[in-house]
């Protein structure tokens, strides 16, 4: 259960937007009958020169924690892609090997939800997600195809609340919005739509990729949704679209 943020900034990443994105530590939506914040730790990549660079902390609430602003100060030299993580812990213990976004050589992945079945006991479910999509991309498949996939081996063989997530190679960005509608894992309407979504919206010189985007102070910009199965891919122009189920 988490909150993301991926901006794709060919001219340079605005930080200011992940410094309003840390309000969703304390203040972010979450599902019914949840303890409320995603304060369970953070992460933000950002690139530069087409190298990624991970600065995170594990159970940290990141609108308290000095380091966050740190990292705010390093996104001034980001080009390209910028993805950011708030954690609220399901599976997975609270460190920082399970503080998102996870790296992998020039791949960046970061998860909203909890999928049963992927990874052993106590560890990450999400980085079992991620373990897969690099299979996939590493035997040929486009990061499209391989999200598409994902989803449906997923929603075949496992309960789950959201597949909702982002993947970069810090030059496109790809958003899957996928939510669970297994009887046992979404009982009491642990699965809300209203929690998973994702919209993209273009704001000046960058594309932005948000669960939340009123935290922004975005204004008028015109966010589209990304539907429930659907996938936003966004170019390193910055030019996106958006695909339904």
């Amino acid at each position: 259960m988490c909150r993301m943020l991926g901006v794709v900034a060919p001219g340079g990443v605005p930080a200011d937007l992940f410094s309003r994105f840390r309000g969703q530590a304390s203040e972010g939506r979450v599902g019914k009958g949840m303890a409320p914040g995603h304060r369970d730790g953070w992460g933000i990549v950002r690139y530069q020169n087409g190298e990624p660079s991970y600065a995170g902390r594990s159970a940290q609430d990141a609108a308290a924690d000095p380091e966050y602003l740190r990292a705010l100060g390093a996104l001034r030299d980001a080009r390209g892609v910028a993805l950011g993580h708030l954690r609220k812990a399901s599976a997975g213990a609270r460190d920082v090997a399970n503080s998102h976004p996870f790296v992998e050589g020039r791949w960046a992945f970061c998860h909203n939800g909890t999928v049963w079945g992927v990874a052993p006991p106590g560890e990450s479910d999400s980085r079992a997600l991620f373990a897969r999509l690099l299979a996939s991309l590493r035997a040929g498949a486009e990061p499209e195809a391989a999200l598409e996939a994902l989803a449906r081996e997923v929603d075949a063989s496992c309960r789950y609340t959201s597949l909702t997530c982002l993947l970069t190679d810090g030059r496109g960005l790809w958003g899957l919005r996928k939510v669970g509608n297994d009887p046992v894992a979404c009982a009491d309407d642990a699965c809300p739509a209203e929690y998973y979504t994702l919209g993209v919206a273009r704001v000046g010189g960058a594309t932005v990729v948000s669960q939340e985007h009123e935290f922004l102070g975005l204004g008028g910009a015109a966010w589209a949704a990304v539907p429930d199965g659907g996938i936003v891919s966004v170019d390193a122009s910055g030019a996106f679209h958006v695909k339904g189920p």
